[in-house]
């Protein structure tokens, strides 16, 4: 049991100031993170213009569903539920922009997301997207 004890002190002496240097050097690797932060900030807007394109699709976080019917019953063809009851745009084309941003308002749990227009021409566009805002 000694020589164990010998052994693991002995261990534990010879890996510590191996650890101590380490962290030394580890200053150093600190002044190259800035070099490597540039690089990531330089990625970063990229990956941003990524997140915003499918904002402009509608969408529904469907597990958080609790199956009200409020979009459903607005237009059965936009939406539908899936097979665990849960709603889904099931046709963006079978509606309007305005039945989606109505859904939107409707929806108990705020999970109808009518993303941006599909047609310039719908009227009252400019006061949809305003209200839209708040789900997108």
């Amino acid at each position: 049991l000694n020589r164990a004890s010998e052994i693991g002190s002995a261990t534990t002496s010879s890996v510590a100031p191996t650890a101590l240097p380490a962290r030394r050097e580890g200053a150093a690797p600190a002044a190259a993170a800035p070099v490597s932060e540039a690089p990531a900030a330089a990625a970063a807007p990229p990956e941003e213009e990524d997140d915003i394109a499918p904002l402009s699709d509608p969408y529904i976080d469907t597990p958080l569903c609790t199956t009200c019917n409020e979009c459903t019953n607005l237009n059965g063809k936009l939406f539908a539920y899936n097979t665990n009851k849960q709603a889904v745009i099931a046709d963006p084309a079978a509606g309007t922009y305005r039945e989606l941003v109505i859904a939107a308002e409707k929806c108990p749990v705020r999970i109808i997301h009518p993303g941006q227009p599909k047609n310039p021409d719908e009227p009252e566009l400019e006061a949809l997207i305003a209200r839209a805002k708040a789900f997108n």
